[in-house]
C-alpha cells in the first residue's frame, strides 16, 4: 500500500484513478460490446430521499439488449451522483454480465484501488471522512460507488436473488463506547467538550450526548448498537465446487465469458413490505428495548432478562478486525 502525505491528499489520489480506471473500463466495454453477455440486470429505481421507507414497494426494472448493456457499463463505471440521487443512497443495479479476460483484469485492478481507499478512510473520524468526501473536487461524487467492490465470481452455476431486511446488531460495553466517542471528539476539538455550544444536529453534538447518556449506566453494562434492516438485495451463489455462499449485491456481478458458461438465473422480484413482513417475535427472543436509549446512534439497552455485565478483557485476547467486505473475492 502506498504512503501518503496525508489522508485527504491520499483520498483525493485514490479517487482519482478509481475514476480513471473506470472510466477506460467504459470505453473498453463499448468497443467490445459484441463480447460481452449481459445474462440479466434490474434497475433499482432511486428513492430521492435520504432514508428508507420500509413500506413503501420497490419493483425492479428489467432491462433487455442495448438498454441492459448500457445499464451494465453505468452501474459498473460510475462513481457520481445521478440527478436527484441523495449521497446516501446508491445507484444499484444487480444482474450478472460476463466480461472477456482483458476486462475482468481491468475490474480487479479498480477493486484493488477501492480496497486501498477503503482502508485508507477507515482509521479516521466519521467527520474526518465527511471533510474529504465534501471537498470540492469530490463534488457530486458518491462515496458508497466509489468504494463498493465488483463481484468477481469463478465457475458461476446458479445464482438466485432475493430482498433482505435483516438487522445488524453488535454488543459493547457502554463505557468504553463512551470512551471511542470521546476519543473521537478530542481528535476533532483537541479536548473532549460538552453538549453546550456545539452546533445543532451535529455529529459533535450527537457523540457528546451519546458519551454523556452512556456514562449514566453501570460501568460493566453491555448495550447494542442496533441498525433495524433495510431492504437490500442479497444473491445465494453456487459455484461449480464447494457450498453456496451467500452475497449483498447493488452492482452485477461479473465472470469470465471464454471461460465459463451462463449460470443459470433466478430473478429479483419486487419487494413487498406486506409479504415481508416481520412474525411477531416471542417475548423470550426480543433481547433489546424496543425505543433506543440513544436514538441518534442506534444504541438500544437490553432488556432486564438479557442484561448481561460485560466481561473484563484480558491483555491476552487476541483482537480481531471485523472486515467483511467481499471476502471472497480474489484480490490478488
Amino acid at each position: 500500500m502506498a504512503i501518503y502525505l496525508t489522508p485527504a491528499s491520499g483520498a483525493k489520489e485514490l479517487i482519482s484513478r478509481i475514476d480513471e480506471g473506470l472510466k477506460s473500463l467504459a470505453t473498453d466495454m463499448r468497443a467490445n460490446a459484441g463480447s460481452i453477455r449481459v445474462d440479466a440486470i434490474w434497475e433499482i429505481p432511486l428513492r430521492v430521499t435520504p432514508l428508507v421507507d420500509k413500506k413503501k414497494l420497490i419493483v425492479p426494472v428489467a432491462h433487455t439488449a442495448s438498454e441492459a448493456f448500457d445499464l451494465a457499463i453505468e452501474c459498473l463505471t460510475t462513481i457520481w451522483l445521478r440527478t436527484g440521487q441523495s449521497t446516501r443512497e446508491t445507484f444499484r443495479a444487480p444482474g450478472v454480465v460476463g466480461l472477456p479476460s482483458p476486462l475482468i483484469e481491468q475490474v480487479r485492478e479498480v477493486n484493488k484501488l477501492r480496497l486501498e481507499l477503503y482502508f485508507l478512510l477507515k482509521p479516521l473520524t466519521a467527520q474526518e471522512r465527511v471533510n474529504i468526501w465534501r471537498a470540492r473536487e469530490h463534488n457530486n461524487i458518491s462515496a458508497l460507488q466509489t468504494t463498493r467492490l465488483t463481484h468477481i465470481i469463478e465457475a458461476p452455476r446458479t445464482i438466485r436473488f432475493y430482498w433482505e431486511t435483516t438487522p445488524s446488531m453488535k454488543r459493547v460495553n457502554a463505557h468504553e463506547l463512551a470512551a471511542q466517542y470521546s476519543k473521537e471528539l478530542k481528535e476533532i476539538h483537541g479536548h473532549d467538550p460538552v453538549k453546550e455550544g456545539l452546533p445543532d444536529n451535529s455529529h459533535d453534538l450527537k457523540l457528546a450526548r451519546g458519551r454523556d447518556l452512556l456514562l449514566e449506566l453501570p460501568s460493566n453494562e453491555v448495550v447494542a448498537i442496533y441498525r433495524p434492516g433495510q431492504p437490500h438485495v442479497r444473491a445465494r451463489i453456487r459455484l461449480a465446487e464447494g457450498k453456496p455462499y451467500i452475497d449483498p449485491t447493488s452492482v452485477p456481478f461479473v465472470y469470465d465469458v471464454e471461460r465459463f458458461d451462463a449460470p443459470t438465473i433466478t430473478p429479483l422480484e419486487s419487494y413487498d413490505p406486506a409479504a415481508k413482513a416481520d412474525a411477531p417475535r416471542s417475548e423470550k427472543k426480543v433481547k433489546v428495548e424496543a425505543e433506543a436509549y440513544v436514538r441518534d446512534l442506534y444504541i438500544h439497552r437490553y432488556v432486564k432478562a438479557h442484561r448481561k455485565p460485560s466481561k473484563a478483557k484480558t491483555s491476552s485476547e487476541p483482537q480481531q478486525e471485523q472486515h467483511v467486505r467481499h471476502q471472497r473475492n480474489k484480490m490478488e
